[in-house]
């Protein structure tokens, strides 16, 4: 079914897909749990969803050479991003926010699983090197997106279990932070799946994700921007949380007719690739700060929550 014919998905699903793998009850009511930087390892967890397919978008997109020299440069970036915020997870890194080094069990289990799978893709002797992505670099990164992104279903799943304050408030920021940050990495899956098609490779597939990912992102920035009693989102009052959601808003509907024509049949022309690549970079951006801005308010309402009193 085409796309511009599909009804979007009841946001009460769409949430629930998005938090797939949020175990109910874990640990989170734990007595004596740190949660002071518990926003930001939800949020550099989630983070490692999106660059796994800004890895596959980048290699497509610099190979059929897509945005330049800077697309390559994004490429190296991810690596370096993906290795720092694994490497801050695990032992802490005061420059990401991580005060501490991880000591749960679960967690560090997880953590050791995404080392894994990132190795061979962080120490192939090309990706650092090349100005030009190989045919090989390409199927390289493309094939491991979906296992690295549910790896980090999985690793996000322990996280926001253990993290989540048990005060209503801050529990609530914690799936905020989760389904935003699952729902960052929609763009760049769009982008890729664009590259693939553009390039002859799986069309019918990769159309149906791109279908999928826009009536799923029509409802999820609604839903941000305006709030859902239904689902516990409240539109947010934070200034520049509103002008960045705005933002999102604003080049989503730019770029949205593009897509919906992609999966809709259309093969999309070098130009349309430059505009999906680039649309892609500009919301993740856009939603990063988002994230920041929620991140930041959960910390500072949960350390005037636990502040001794005089």
């Amino acid at each position: 079914m085409p796309v511009s014919q599909r009804k979007s998905p009841c946001i009460a699903a769409a949430m629930a897909a998005l938090i797939l793998g949020f175990p109910v009850g874990a640990t989170a009511a734990e007595a004596g749990i740190d949660r002071s930087d518990g926003a930001y390892r939800i949020d550099l967890a989630s983070e490692l969803g999106m660059l796994s397919h800004r890895l596959g978008a980048a290699a497509c997109n610099g190979a059929a050479g897509i945005g330049g020299a800077g697309t390559v440069g994004t490429l190296r970036s991810t690596l370096d991003d993906a290795e720092r915020i694994l490497g801050g997870l695990r032992a802490g890194d005061d420059t990401l926010g991580l005060a501490k080094a991880e000591t749960d069990t679960d967690i560090l289990r997880r953590l050791s699983d995404m080392d894994a799978l990132w190795r061979p893709i962080s120490t192939d002797p090309t990706l650092r090197v090349v100005d030009v992505p190989h045919d090989a670099d390409v199927a390289l990164t493309l094939s491991a997106a979906p296992v690295l992104v549910a790896a980090t279903e999985r690793l996000v799943g322990e996280v926001v279990g253990h993290y989540a304050d048990p005060s209503a408030l801050v529990a609530a920021d914690a799936i905020m932070l989760d389904i935003m940050g699952r729902a960052r990495t929609l763009p760049q899956m769009m982008s890729s799946h664009a590259c693939m098609i553009a390039e002859g490779q799986r069309g019918p597939l990769y159309r149906a994700a791109i279908a999928d990912a826009v009536a799923l992102y029509d409802r999820v920035v609604v839903a941000l921007r305006k709030g859902d009693p239904d689902v516990g989102i409240a539109p947010p009052t934070a200034p520049r949380i509103v002008e960045r959601l705005d933002e999102v808003q604003a080049r989503w509907d730019a770029i949205r007719p593009t897509l919906v024509a992609v999966a809709d049949g259309a093969r999309p022309t070098d130009e349309n690739r430059e505009a999906i690549h680039a649309a892609a970079d500009a919301l993740t951006d856009a939603m990063d700060d988002v994230i920041e801005g929620y991140a930041a308010r959960s910390r500072i309402e949960l350390w005037v929550r636990d502040a001794p009193t005089r």
